[in-house]
Order: C-alpha cells, then structure tokens, then sequence
C-alpha cells in the first residue's frame, strides 16, 4: 500500500507538471485515507481542480480552510484563487449580495478575507471598498460612490483610533453623545438613500487603559468609554434592526496582544494583525449569513468520547468519565455549553453507533449528567453508518441537511459524514476533552439574527414534532390523525410584541415561502403604516405543543384586488392545513376591503418547490404575469370550509412575541 505522504508528494509532482487530473486522482486517493489535509495541501487540489475546470469543487476545497485554523498566508493564497474562479463556480451558493465597506482603517485585506469567509457560508459577495476615513461623507452624501451601485448590505467597521479620545475625557458623558449621534446620522442616511440593510462592526479596546489599572474605574478613562460606547452601540442597533459584530468580544477570544499590531498601523493604516483579520472575516461573515436566514439550527452529537469519556457499552455506568477529576468535569463543561446553545434556540439531536437502551443508560441513571433526555428533539442509536442517522434526524425533524451541525471525536467519522453529506457543518474537536467547550463556543455558525421567546422553545417544539410524526403513524387516516392533534390557530394582527418574530420569519423561511421577499424591520415597519396594507400573523398550537407564530401573510390592495405580498409558513406545521386557513384570512382581508379578487404569486427559487402548486390546490387560476414569476387569482365570493379540524381564535389583546 502506498504511504499516503508519498501519494501527497506525487500529486505536487503532477501539479507542477501540468497534469491536474492527475493531481486530482492522487489527492482523492490520499483522502480516501482519512488522514486530514492540511490548509496548503487544501490549497494544492483547490488549483488542480480549477485547473481541471471543475470550479464548484475548488470552491468547496478553499471553504474548509475557513474552519481549519490555518494562517495568514494559507488564507491569502485561497483568496487569490478564489479570485480566479469563474462565475460559474458560485451557481450553487444559497444568497448572493452586494457588500459597501464604509471603516476608519485600510480594509483592502479583510474583505479579500470576507469574500472566502462568506462564501463559506454559502453567500457569493461583490465588495465596493470606499476611501477608509470618509465613512461620515460618503454616507450623508446621497451622490456619492456608495450609491452608485445600490448596496444590499452595508458594512461599518470603526477603530478605536478614529474616536479621537484621549486618555482621559473630561466630559464623558457629552462625550458618548456625540459619538452615539454620529453613527445615528449615518445609520439614518443610509437607510434615507438606499434599501441597504447595515453591519455595524463594534471597537475593538486595547487590552490595558492608558491610564494603568485605575482607568477601569474612572467614568472618563478610555477603556470605560469605548466600553460603554459599545455596549450603547448593540443595543441601539438590536432596537433598529441592525446587526451587530461584537469585535471586543472576538479581540477577547484571540487575545488582545495577537489582535492589534501596531506596526500594520504605521505602515499601512491595517487596525488589526495579520493573525487576526482571518478571524474577523469568519465572525463578520457568520452574522452577514445570520441576517440572511443561514445560521445552522440544530447540533448532532456524538455520545461515547464527546459528552463522557469512555465507551458506555464497554465500560458500563460507573466506568464512564464524567463529573470526577479534570477530564470528567471537561466533559461536564462542554456539556453545559452545548446546553446554553439549546437554550438560545439550537435544537438537539443524538447521534451514536450503540445499542438504543445503552446509550440512553448515562442520560437515566448517571447523576453527573448535565443534558437529559428531554433536551434531545432525535435520539438515534445504531450501528449504522453515521450518515445514515443524521439522514434519519434530519427527516424526523423535518430540517434539511445544511440546517445541521456535527460534532464528534473521532476523525473518522467526521470525515465519513462531511464526504457523504458535504452540506451537513463537521465541527473539529481537539484531542482534549479540555478544549471540546472552547471549540464549541468559536464555532460562530449559530448566529441569531434576533432573539425572541420563539427560539428559547424551539428545541421543545421540534420534541412535539417528534411526537405528533409518531400519532401520525398510528393514527389510521390523515383526517384522525388531524383530529387527535386539537389544532388552535390564533390570528391577529402584527405589533411591536411581535415584530421581531414575524421579521426574522420573513428572512429565514424559504420552503413554505411562495415569494421569499425578504425585508427589514424598518420595511415591515413602514408596510404596517400603509393604510393599503394587511399584515397579519398565524399562531398555532396543538395537544402536544405551542409552536409559537408559524405564518405570516401580507396583502395589498391594488384597485379592486387584494395582491398577495408575502405568504409564508414554518416547515414545521405542514401537512396541517393551516396553509388554507392563512387564504382564507386573506379573502377576508379582500372582503372588508370590497375587493373582488385576489392575486397569488410564485416566484421559484432553488428551494420553495414544495409550494409550486399550492395557489391551484387552494382553488386558484392561473393568471398572465412576468418577470419569472406566476400569477393566480381566485374570485373572494365563497371561503373554503376544509379547516374544520382547525379552531380559529382571534385575541382582542395584543399577543406576544412567541
């Protein structure tokens, strides 16, 4: 058998001869392995197969790297090849968006950084860098260079440097002002000259105050200030619907001294270290996702050797290591940290090659468990290769694969999960337990968007999918199944209780979604204040679970027809009808307007096939449109009455957010 450090050597070999197919072959052979490639090998097959012209697979080659922990250089060699690829290459990435960078400091290698980071994330960028220190101008000046080309998203990423502030600032609170109000009327102008959602990058604060130990508690010393600057800069823009990257926090996790380098600064005007505008670029790029509706939603684990030391099964209960000594309280702590994650809306599932009733005996019986049962929304354990559970899970759940995350000890399996569904993320553990909690809370891929009561329930709500999937098997007919759930739509109105939750539906559904507009706060806003404009949420729940607001329709009318702005549904309620009871809200809607029609559109996308057919089901008929969409209408005479096993309710108070 060939060692496969020679099979490495003789795909250089070929590569640097011309012949690229070779290459290749000699680098899938030497994957086959299962030893991991490094950031330069990676880099070595991502040119031989564009030089094969397979440029989608050199893509995929340069995204690892991105999660690999590799260096400065590795990174600027995947971002020149990135660079070369064609067009072509980037047809399968889920969003793609036009980037304004508006910063204080020389941002000519970080977005060379953003663009690897985000196409990792499955968003193909184009970037228009303005003059950095003209952030102010370009913004308040509706003519400039920044609204050309209309931004999708706009990115503002300040340095401390800019601020002026010296050592000690002797109207502090003044102070804050100013520099609240200076964003503000840049955030204000943006959203005045475009329909740009904005990226607002927070100050990263040099580790000690210029001040020594005693700046901490002096209200005017820099530290103080800048922190309290940041702190009113998340919380303003949470208020406004503007994302937030809290640069401080990852400065903390690097290190404040591998985080500045003063010599970038001199020279080229650079805020940040080599080291660290990788890391940026990763964090900046998961919230950019984040904010499209592409976080990861659900953590697959491992059991035996991730969340205890030791094989259950060949070391029994009281073999296992957890709770006692440094390594069963690693376990405990990644443990706890996997918790927080369920805790902000990451669902749970299990994924073990074990008995059933065996891996389930630590959950039951082990009193230094910190994760039970009921924290898992899937539960699979076989012998069955490890891709074939997290196929299972992802049906059971009804979560498509690039929704899930998975993490587990062993390489191999790793490996034999990335190479069967490379959509599913593989998080990378270090071999001790020590690190498998740090190693958790970097992966930035479970970014929210927004935080509402929806996402703390929904590991509870996915254990009732699970629940009602098992009635549904037993129950003889659909329609007995339907009855046995005791189905409540509640229908009302959309509010300030519950706008961020409808906002962040909007922005994230894209199954149930018939034309996946996507639209700020500040949008859905402005359309609640349109006195031609219905907008109303569906709330549902079951014997088993409330599953918070799962619809949202928005209608307009248009002389005498009710047009059909937004129609969208949680994947996790279809097959309930619940879609007919949203239509037939809507005819009402037309109704008490004195329209006579309403109009249905589908836009097709790569992901809302499943509701090709939904308005010619619903009663529709087709009606000429444009543009690569298609129009339906039905007539607002006659509701349907199939929603009988459905109770409407309809709240005379505001609801809540859930």
């Amino acid at each position: 058998m060939t060692d496969p450090s020679q099979l490495l050597e003789q795909a250089g070999q070929a590569l640097r001869a011309g012949s690229a197919q070779t290459a290749v072959d000699l680098f899938e052979t030497y994957r086959r392995s299962g030893v991991p490639l490094s950031g330069s090998n990676r880099i070595k097959i991502a040119n031989a197969y564009a030089s094969t012209g397979n440029a989608a697979r050199a893509l995929s080659e340069l995204c690892l790297i991105v999660d690999s922990q590799e260096t400065y250089p590795t990174w600027m060699a995947a971002s020149r090849i990135l660079a070369r690829l064609p067009e072509y290459a980037f047809a399968a990435m889920d969003r793609r968006q036009r980037i304004a960078v508006l910063a204080t400091w020389n941002t000519s290698e970080f977005i060379q950084f953003f663009r690897l980071a985000a196409a990792r994330c499955g968003v193909e960028v184009s970037i228009n860098e303005t003059p950095y220190g003209q952030y102010f101008n370009f913004a308040l000046d509706s003519t400039s260079a920044l609204y050309a080309d209309p931004p999708d998203t706009v990115m503002l990423c300040p340095d401390y440097r800019a601020t002026g502030l010296d050592s000690i600032q002797g109207s502090p609170e003044e102070w804050l002002d100013e520099q609240l109000q200076r964003w503000r009327l840049v955030w204000d102008a943006i959203r005045r000259h475009s329909d740009a959602s904005i990226v607002q990058f927070g100050f990263a604060i040099p580790a000690f105050d210029e001040l020594g130990h005693i700046g901490a508690g002096i209200s005017g010393s820099r530290g103080r200030l800048l922190r309290e600057l940041n702190a009113s800069l998340a919380q303003e823009a949470r208020a406004t619907d503007i994302s937030y990257v809290d640069t401080d926090a990852i400065a903390a996790h690097l290190g404040k001294a591998a985080w500045f380098d003063d010599r970038n600064w001199h020279w080229a005007k650079i805020a940040l270290s080599s080291r660290a505008l990788p890391v940026l670029a990763r964090h900046a790029a998961a919230v950019l996702a984040a904010r499209l509706g592409l976080s990861r939603r659900c953590l697959v684990v491992d059991l035996d050797n991730t969340l205890w030391g030791g094989v259950i099964g060949d070391d029994g209960l009281g073999g296992i290591k957890l709770g006692n000594g440094p390594d069963g309280e690693a376990f405990q702590e990644f443990q706890r940290a996997i918790r927080a994650l369920a805790s902000r809306g990451v669902v749970l599932a299990a994924c073990s090659k074990n008995d059933p009733e065996i891996a389930r005996e630590p959950f039951l019986k082990h009193p230094d468990m910190i994760l039970k049962l009921e924290d898992f929304a899937a539960f699979e354990a076989s012998w069955e290769p490890k891709s074939n559970s997290i196929k299972k899970i992802s049906e059971t759940l009804d979560l498509g694969l690039s929704s899930l995350t998975f993490v587990d000890d062993n390489p191999y399996e790793r490996e034999q999960v990335r190479s069967v569904f490379p959509m599913v993320d593989v998080i990378h553990l270090p071999e001790d337990p020590a690190g498998y909690a740090a190693a958790l809370s970097a992966y930035p891929y479970f970014e929210l968007p927004s935080f509402t009561a929806e996402d703390r329930d929904r590991g509870r709500q996915y254990r009732a999918r699970g629940a009602a999937r098992k009635l549904q098997q037993e129950a003889p007919s659909l329609a007995e199944y339907q009855a046995r759930l005791n189905m409540v739509a509640t229908l009302a109105p959309v509010d300030q209780l519950n706008l961020d939750r409808v906002v962040q539906l909007i922005n994230k559904t894209n199954q149930f979604n018939l034309t996946t507009r996507r639209r700020s706060r500040e949008e859905v806003l402005q359309l609640l204040g349109n006195s031609d404009c219905d907008m109303f949420h569906l709330r549902l729940r079951d014997c088993f679970a409330d599953h918070g607001i799962v619809g949202v329709a928005i209608g307009r009318q248009q002389n005498t027809a009710l047009e059909i702005d937004t129609l969208l549904m949680s994947c996790r309620v279809i097959g309930r009808d619940v879609e007919q009871v949203i239509v037939n809200e809507l005819i009402s809607c037309a109704r008490r307007r004195g329209c006579s029609e309403i109009i249905g559109y589908y836009l097709p996308t790569d992901r809302n096939a499943l509701v090709a057919d939904l308005y010619p089901r619903l009663g529709f008929e087709p009606k000429q449109a444009s543009g690569g969409s298609h129009a339906w209408r039905r007539s607002t005479e006659m509701l349907d009455e199939n929603t009988s096993l459905i109770r409407i309710e309809r709240p005379s108070v505001a609801s809540d957010s859930r």
